[in-house]
């Protein structure tokens, strides 16, 4: 998922400026967000869909900003929704549980030529995640399963081996100590082998490997005071005030993981996709490998999703530009872009996402990691819960609170929340 961009906050019509019709042409607006270069994939994509769909026109209705999702809800409520939106996960739960988006699943099930194809190539475990109460509301746009990027440069200095995509918990440890350095003898450390921002994705990649979780599958209780969620959480913990491999969160707030990464400070972060294109420029070789497993091997997988608007007058044609959205031309142009993984087997295991003249190397690390990514949880109160658990995390990795006092204070916080959610709920 990549961030959305702090733009002044405004928006715009990058074809037009209403959805317009005539008797022989429908007008269809598609809002999405995105830098430039996403703008004019996006076009590109439109332009096809409209060589093939001659009758159809269709709007790019582009908002930039942290406030998307807000304007998106403003205009659902003067019934005045784009046709269809491009939505981040973690917002989805959110609009589908207000019933403002199409149900996907009945149109998938009365198409069957395009359900024969599409099932056939896409990766079904990124479909399931976007079920909300069993019911898909959209189409997956791309996905991001988690990797470390690591500094081949450092490790060729240090004389430290490559990680390979089978590495343990215990490999990742010693080859974090062994790239944490202080390279100019003035007694602090300067060089980092690893990074933990104290967000809240930070704990899905800490206690996933040992068997803890965040929530139960039914989303109505907190886990992580589980015995393998506490696990997990002092693994993470002991990186920082144990063993030293990371930096302190006051040393984090001014420069990001890829400012480190790209000035040689640190050996190695987690990320997606997109951080390849912060990459291109440096002076240094580096590569990818898979997360570092435990008694599982699961990572993060951050993703966006097309929804159509149930307020659209023109769904067959709405969903004739979402089942484009997901064909292989577009994948492929997508793909081309580097901010995504696609949804489709089929562009994953081409050329085009292959290509062996473009970095990262090894870019099955990838491919293998999609069928045991894992995605942030599924809950219209995500926001709340995440907030509050960071909080928290953020105390423990300064040393201000004990391990399984925090694991305790945060699932009974989130619990709070669930019991509050779920309360209410049952009022309506």
């Amino acid at each position: 998922m990549k961030k959305l961009l702090f733009f002044p906050l405004f928006l715009f019509f990058i074809f037009g400026c209403s959805k317009t019709e005539n008797k022989d042409r429908v007008t269809i607006q598609y809002s999405l967000w995105g830098d430039p270069s996403e703008i004019k994939i996006a076009r590109e994509i439109v332009n096809e869909f409209k060589k093939q769909n001659p009758k159809i026109n269709v709007e790019i209705l582009h908002i930039p900003g942290v406030s998307y999702h807000d304007k998106l809800m403003t205009m659902i409520a003067g019934n005045n929704a784009p046709d269809v939106m491009t939505i981040c996960e973690v917002f989805y739960p959110g609009f589908a549980e207000k019933k403002v988006l199409v149900n996907v699943d009945e149109l998938i099930e009365k198409d069957t030529v395009f359900k024969k194809e599409f099932l056939a190539d896409v990766y079904k475990n990124i479909l399931e995640h976007y079920k909300f109460n069993n019911i898909l509301y959209g189409l997956p746009k791309g996905h991001n399963p988690f990797v470390i990027y690591y500094n081949k440069t450092l490790f060729d200095k240090d004389k430290v081996p490559y990680p390979k995509d089978d590495w343990t918990l215990d490999d990742f440890l010693k080859t974090c100590i062994a790239l944490t350095k202080d390279t100019n003898n003035d007694k602090r450390i300067d060089q980092f082998g690893y990074i933990i921002g104290g967000g809240f994705a930070d704990i899905g990649l800490a206690i996933w490997p040992v068997g803890g979780e965040i929530l139960n599958n039914q989303g109505t209780k907190c886990l992580l005071n589980t015995s393998e969620s506490i696990q997990g959480l002092k693994w993470m913990v002991d990186l920082r005030l144990k063993y030293g491999v990371v930096p302190a969160i006051a040393q984090l707030r001014d420069q990001s993981s890829d400012d480190l990464f790209k000035t040689g400070k640190l050996a190695m972060f987690s990320s997606g996709r997109w951080s390849i294109g912060v990459l291109k420029n440096v002076k240094f070789k580096w590569d990818i490998v898979m997360l570092p497993h435990g008694k599982n091997n699961y990572t993060l997988n951050l993703g966006n999703i097309w929804c159509i608007s149930n307020q659209t007058r023109h769904l067959e044609e709405s969903w004739r530009f979402l089942k484009f959205l997901v064909s292989k031309f577009s994948q492929e142009a997508m793909c081309k872009g580097g901010n995504d993984i696609p949804v489709l087997k089929s562009v994953v295991n081409s050329n085009i996402f292959l290509n062996p003249e473009e970095l990262p190397n090894n870019k099955q690390a990838f491919i293998k990691s999609i069928p045991n990514s894992k995605f942030m949880i599924m809950h219209p109160k995500y926001f709340e819960i995440s907030d509050t658990i960071q909080k928290t995390l953020e105390k423990t990795l300064m040393g201000q609170l004990d391990v399984k006092i925090a694991a305790n204070e945060m699932a009974d916080a989130v619990n709070r929340i669930l019991d509050d959610y779920n309360r209410n709920k049952s009022t309506k």
